[in-house]
């Protein structure tokens, strides 16, 4: 860019004579005189190959002789020329200036040099030209000579700027946009374009043959130019021949095409119902309406009958049923026995000299928090609830419960001390309990044991330590009064405030309030004491200190200058955007495992991703075991972490925030820690999460630095600058603030049944927000697990008893009546569980996304292929293969053995969950695959329609074809969205999921949850699965209506709920009305069959309901079943057909 400044010095007030001298976008002048009344300064533009011949012309003039020539013959005082240099020394710049003024004029006239110049004697050159081509224009006398090649060159080239004039609005170059129009038409062979020189310049041809024959050719003084000339002529008569819009956008299509297009795209499927299922339909609905009043009437006279033979039995009997798993307590000479034991035994491990139990009792003495165990034995005995607040390493998990229970057994009163100690995590409470057997001298189940989910290892006698997960004990204190034989409860690692501990203060404090006796210790290593001590009436608090040696703190970027190695973009940017640079993570644990004295290494990564990729990042290295550490692995393989490594070697623990507190491995001496963590946050709009990566509070890094040093002096290498930290909370945000209550909310109805669960919930440390308990309590009223009351109805009662999401609980329900429970345990236990069924590492992407498209096959169904999955590993694990060939099948179809076992686990404790809650009669009533409650559990459709009753409004509709930026359509395009009209995207999807859409039998979709994904503004949605609109129509929880709009008279529209791209089309209003009605008949007899099981299925002489019920599984397995009709959108290419266009 060259700027050229004119400046005049006014004569007469509002006179002011202006020289303008301007580069055309080649570089050449174009000069004018001009009245302004303001000053004037102009921008030129200067092209490097048209400086050059404009040089090239000046010098062969000399301008500079003329100047001074014309004014000595005038006899006028000669300009001045002032010369100035610039830039450094090896490479001068020099600028030039000539100034003068003339005999009718006192204004001064000044003219610069307009472009950098390499040299004196050019910028003087440029100058003087400037003023030549000025004064020639002003004085006819001026030396004119016969038309130079510099003036010819200057006219030329000053047609060809008006020319690139026309199609400067285009923003590319005519043949971009040419090219890019033949591209997206497939018609780039149909191009042939040739470039020659010529006489006076370069010569470009253009032959195209479509859409229309055209042929034509220019020369001008560039190649470019040329070119730009004759595409830019193709593209006018493209316009004239309606190709193209006033703007020169491709028009592919006609408007009615369009208006054409769109109206396939809002009419809706449809289904075409048989005139002998609709008669079936129909009857199924009146004899259910004779058949529930028969019911109605048998049930009342069922009742009098009971109560009055309960009467003549036993005048004295009562409807209060005994748990027949409620401890008995002992009588007092057993629990002095029992205290007298334990006295005995522990006295026996106090004066034992065998040198294991001696270092161990040396142990226990040195552990900083030894030092506070008078102190907190007194605090209890004052006070009902203590908080201990103690660093990272001070031995509070395992020596305060000792400290109490010791404290029993002393006194002869070890029998009465039964202590429960919640941990957040399964491997918590086991290596805990573990660990407090192993200093006790003991085996598991003595006086220690553990009750997690899927393990279990009690003591069976009073007087014991038991550790727990928050959800089993709120479980046991929501079935029966086992709660109330606790003397001690102890809730530790109480600052993570996940949604059940946040449920279980609540409840320990209604709970203290009735049992005077019972004593709470709520532990941390960081905690804001005064918040929980202000939350149970000011109790006291005990600090006690922790780590017992100096830990060294790096930050960014010293780290980096430290290990030798230069930051990315990624890295070195402001952390606004929180992602981990894998391959820098990585090579600072290769740095300290290559320069670090003995020690193993604790990396601390936000997800499972992330520490399955910076495992792969790091490598197989020989000396160095790379382990992961994450509540998704099962128990034996997370033990793994705890084993010590061969001498020689050193161990790297990938882990989450679960390594922060919850757990303590023994000799990590460096600790890697970016500072991340992930998080679900509520959506203030619905009930779903928008998970995010973000930083942890400045107390979980003072918790991950505290991993270090435990044994000696340790290192911790931050993965972020001291600035980052500064601008982290300081505490974390509780869970309850920030994930979805549903089921925090059945939890609380069942554990306080006589309360509003809502009112309950706001007595929280920090309450959920009124607009999350409003979104959860809809969605369970939706599901019929409250009524309008917020009281639980008989579905409700059913699902507290299942310990699995109420989805999934409704569901289980449904199943049963539908008689597909079988494969429903395999659904629930599979996304209850938490696992990954499938185990692969980040480089085997594509073989999974091949396992995908396998177990997908035709069905489109990620829940039939969970089904298919739990039966394969089920029968591999029965099968009489040994250990070895049923991990190779595992390993061989990148499936989990660990994930399997435990959710084929889960699917055990399901069923007898169902059982226990009386739902059904037994365990083997479901799990065969020739038990009545089985009888349609290989009829797809029907398991998606129990699934979808309990799914509720989680259905997503398919939309065929698109208008892309360049106003063309794509048939073949499919976009996926839920009920809000928001896009969704497949989690887990194979390579053909999308690609096959052709074959698609439905449009319509089943899935489990959706997550909000900020960056790509659209729901991941997991677990998915193909329906029928039948389906859709008969059990989500979208109320269907029938809308006025038709498309085609005289088929009919149902609309599900609001979303107006929730709609299906069928013949008639008579179809439409015997739908609803078929629907409200199926969701009546679900409700009855819960109400009235026992009458229903048991007492009652019921062949009547019983033939009923299985025709209306016949005729509902042929309703869903049914396929929607589709007709297909061919673009036609007539806009561009030749006898248009020629």
């Amino acid at each position: 860019m060259q700027t050229l400044s004119v400046q005049m010095v006014p004569k007469e007030k509002d006179k002011y004579a202006a020289c303008s001298i301007m580069f055309s976008q080649n570089g050449l002048f174009l000069c004018f005189v001009e009245r302004l009344s303001h000053w004037n300064k102009l921008v030129c533009r200067c092209g490097a190959k048209a400086k050059g011949k404009v040089l090239e012309s000046v010098n062969e003039v000399h301008p500079k002789g003329m100047l001074f020539n014309f004014f000595q013959a005038m006899q006028w005082e000669v300009p001045k020329l002032s010369t100035t240099r610039t830039g450094p020394p090896h490479t001068p710049i020099w600028h030039c200036q000539v100034t003068f003024r003339l005999p009718d004029s006192e204004n001064i006239f000044s003219f610069h040099s307009p472009i950098e110049s390499a040299t004196k004697s050019e910028a003087e050159k440029w100058a003087a030209y400037s003023a030549c081509q000025f004064l020639k224009e002003k004085f006819d006398h001026f030396p004119q000579k016969k038309k130079h090649h510099a003036d010819v060159l200057l006219e030329r080239l000053n047609r060809e700027e008006e020319e690139s004039r026309q199609w400067s609005h285009l923003e590319k170059s005519p043949k971009a946009v040419a090219h890019e129009f033949l591209q997206v038409s497939n018609k780039l062979d149909f191009v042939e374009e040739t470039v020659e020189k010529a006489d006076d310049g370069v010569k470009a041809s253009l032959s195209i043959s479509w859409p229309f024959e055209y042929t034509t050719t220019a020369t001008r003084s560039s190649r470019r130019r040329a070119i730009a000339v004759v595409y830019w002529e193709w593209l006018c008569a493209l316009q004239r021949a309606g190709c193209f819009d006033d703007h020169f956008k491709p028009v592919f299509h006609s408007e009615e095409e369009i208006q054409e297009f769109k109206r396939f795209q809002l009419t809706p499927p449809k289904v075409a119902i048989p005139a002998d299922l609709q008669a079936r339909m129909d009857r199924l609905i009146k004899n259910y309406a004779v058949l529930s009043k028969t019911l109605t009437d048998s049930l009342e006279r069922f009742r009098i009958k009971e109560v009055v033979d309960r009467w003549l039995v036993d005048p004295a009997t009562n409807d209060v049923i005994e748990e027949d798993d409620i401890d008995v307590p002992l009588d007092d000479s057993k629990c002095l026995n029992r205290s007298h034991r334990l006295y005995v035994a522990a006295q026996r491990i106090r004066n034992s000299s065998d040198p294991v139990i001696a270092d161990v009792r040396l142990f226990r003495r040195q552990l900083p928090v030894f030092i506070i165990r008078n102190e907190l034995l007194t605090a209890l005995e004052e006070h009902q609830v203590v908080v201990v607040a103690g660093d990272t390493g001070c031995g509070k998990t395992t020596q305060i419960p000792q400290f109490i229970f010791d404290d029993y057994v002393t006194q002869l009163r070890g029998a009465e001390c039964n202590i429960v100690v919640t941990q957040p995590r399964r491997i918590s409470a086991v290596s805990m309990a573990s660990r407090l057997a192993f200093e006790r001298a003991e085996e598991l189940g003595e006086t220690v044991g553990y009750n997690v989910r899927l393990s279990r290892c009690l003591p069976t006698l009073p007087g014991s330590i038991v550790f727990m997960t928050p959800g089993t004990f709120l479980r046991t204190a929501m079935f029966s009064d086992k709660v109330d034989s606790i003397s001690h409860v102890i809730i530790d690692e109480v600052h993570e405030r996940d949604i059940l501990t946040d449920l279980l203060l609540v409840y320990m404090k209604q709970k203290l309030a009735l049992m005077p006796s019972m004593k709470l210790i709520l532990m941390s290593a960081s905690i804001d004491t005064a918040k929980f001590s202000s939350f149970f009436d000011d109790c006291p608090v005990i600090h006690t200190s922790g780590r017992l040696y100096e830990v060294d703190e790096y930050f960014m970027p010293e780290i980096a200058n430290i290990i030798g190695r230069e930051l990315n973009s990624e890295t070195a940017k402001p952390k606004e955007t929180v992602e981990v640079d894998v391959s820098f993570v990585a090579d600072v644990v290769s740095w300290i495992h290559g320069n670090k004295p003995p020690g193993d290494i604790l990396c601390f990564l936000p997800s499972w991703n992330d520490i399955s990729n910076v495992r792969a990042a790091i490598g197989a290295v020989d000396d160095l075991i790379v382990l992961p550490c994450h509540s998704r692995l099962p128990l034996a393989e997370q033990k793994r972490i705890f084993e010590r490594v061969p001498e020689g070697q050193r161990k790297v623990v990938l882990a989450t925030n679960i390594a922060e507190t919850s757990i303590t491995v023994e000799n990590i001496r460096y600790v890697v820690n970016t500072g991340l963590r992930k998080t679900g946050i509520l959506a203030t709009s619905g009930n779903w999460l928008s998970h995010r990566q973000q930083w942890a509070s400045q107390s979980s890094q003072v918790q991950r630095k505290g991993r270090a040093g435990r044994h000696c002096e340790g290192e911790c290498y931050h993965i972020f600058s001291r600035e980052d930290m500064a601008k982290m909370p300081e505490f974390e945000t509780p869970a309850i603030q920030t994930a979805p209550l549903e089921r925090l909310l059945l939890m609380t109805k069942t554990l306080f049944q006589a309360s509003d669960p809502l009112e309950m919930l706001s007595r929280c440390m920090d309450p959920p927000s009124p607009q999350g308990l409003e979104s959860a309590r809809r969605l369970l009223v939706g599901l019929d697990i409250f009524d309008d009351n917020n009281e639980l109805t008989n579905v409700g009662r059913y699902v507290a008893h299942l310990g699995c999401h109420p989805f999934l609980g409704v569901a289980l329900l449904y199943s049963v009546v539908f008689r597909c429970v079988e494969p429903m345990l395999c659904i629930a236990s599979v996304y209850e569980s938490g696992e990954d069924f499938f185990d692969s590492m980040p480089d085997e992407k594509s073989e999974m996304q091949d396992l995908f498209d396998w177990l997908l096959g035709s069905s489109y169904s990620y829940h039939t292929a969970t089904v298919n999955l739990c039966r394969a590993a089920a029968e591999v694990n029965t099968s009489s293969a040994g250990e070895f060939e049923t991990n190779e099948f595992f390993a061989s179809n990148l499936l989990s053995s660990k994930a399997a076992k435990f959710i084929l686990g889960l699917k055990q404790q399901f069923a007898e969950e169902l059982a226990t809650s009386g739902i059904i009669d037994n365990v083997d009533s479901v799990l065969s695959d020739r038990a009545p409650l089985n009888s349609f559990s290989n009829h797809t459709d029907i398991l998606k329609a129990a699934l979808a009753s309990g799914l509720f409004e989680n259905v997503a509709k398919a939309t065929r074809g698109r208008i892309d930026y360049r106003g063309k359509i794509d048939v073949e395009a499919v976009r996926i969205s839920e009920c809000s009209s928001k896009p969704v995207r497949i989690r887990r999807l194979g390579k053909t999921f999308m690609k096959d859409n052709a074959n698609w039998w439905s449009e319509w979709f089943l899935y489990y949850q959706k997550i909000w994904n900020e960056r790509s503004e659209n729901f991941v949605v997991d677990g998915l699965s193909m329906i029928s609109p039948i389906v859709a129509l008969l059990f989500s929880g979208l109320k269907p209506t029938i809308v006025n709009e038709s498309f085609e008279e005289p088929h009919v529209i149902l609309q599900l709920g609001s979303a107006k791209h929730f709609r299906l089309q069928v013949d008639t209003l008579n179809e439409a009305e015997l739908l609803l009605q078929f629907r409200s008949v199926l969701h009546a007899f679900f409700k009855l069959s819960l109400e009235h099981r026992l009458a229903v299925f048991k007492f009652l002489d019921n062949s009547s309901l019983d033939e009923w019920h299985a025709n209306m599984l016949e005729v509902l397995s042929e309703l869903v079943a049914l396929k929607q009709s589709r007709t297909d959108f061919h673009c036609s290419d007539s806009i561009f057909n030749e006898s248009k266009c020629s």
